[in-house]
């Protein structure tokens, strides 16, 4: 009869700690921390490594030591044996597919950087203004001109492998010579089908 107990007492108190843990994590409950929902994660066998994206619960903006801690957190409780683990952090009403409005990355040792992806100016600069209505002829060597400029940016050299260096020369390339999204592509498949 003590033995049955003993063994039910055991599991339960088992059970109740993997159930505290797991609510802790998934809504970040701690008092130091940001209240956190975490809505994937992504996991890297061959690299052992693993991201996670959370998104935060509340209004506002979090300060970026808020974050940091938030992301210390997550890393502390379960996460310290990836090679690489990685917090991508979103405030409510972002599109988590899309760039995070920050970034913490671990290692075995602790944290390796923290990085704030979002600010107000970058923000800003993100709205492209319509192409006028008039049409706009180009000439061969305008063309030219533009595929050669886009394909030798500098800002190639910054590639992480993402898709956000594509974005950001589009956007540029757009702007700065009125240019519509399909336009531009077609300026760019023609000088890569003539080899400019």
């Amino acid at each position: 009869m003590k033995k049955s107990l003993f063994i039910f007492i055991s599991i339960s108190l088992l059970f109740l700690s993997f159930c505290q843990q797991k609510t802790e994590e998934d809504t970040g409950k701690d008092v130091n921390i940001l209240k956190y929902r975490v809505v994937k994660k992504e996991r890297y066998r061959s690299w052992n490594t693993m991201l996670y994206r959370i998104i935060f619960e509340g209004a506002g903006r979090p300060t970026e030591d808020q974050m940091k801690r938030t992301a210390m957190h997550i890393w502390k409780n379960g996460n310290k044996n990836w090679n690489a683990f990685t917090v991508s952090m979103y405030i409510p009403g972002m599109d988590v597919k899309s760039e995070a409005y920050s970034r913490a990355g671990f290692t075995p040792k602790g944290l390796k950087y923290f990085k704030m992806l979002y600010s107000e100016e970058k923000e800003a600069t993100r709205s492209i203004p319509q192409p006028t209505k008039k049409s706009l002829r180009l000439t061969l060597e305008k063309r030219k001109q533009i595929y050669l400029e886009y394909t030798m940016d500098p800002l190639w050299e910054d590639d992480d492998g993402s898709n956000r260096v594509p974005k950001e020369l589009t956007e540029k390339y757009m702007k700065k010579y009125n240019l519509t999204k399909s336009k531009l592509a077609k300026i760019l498949f023609e000088g890569a089908d003539k080899y400019w």
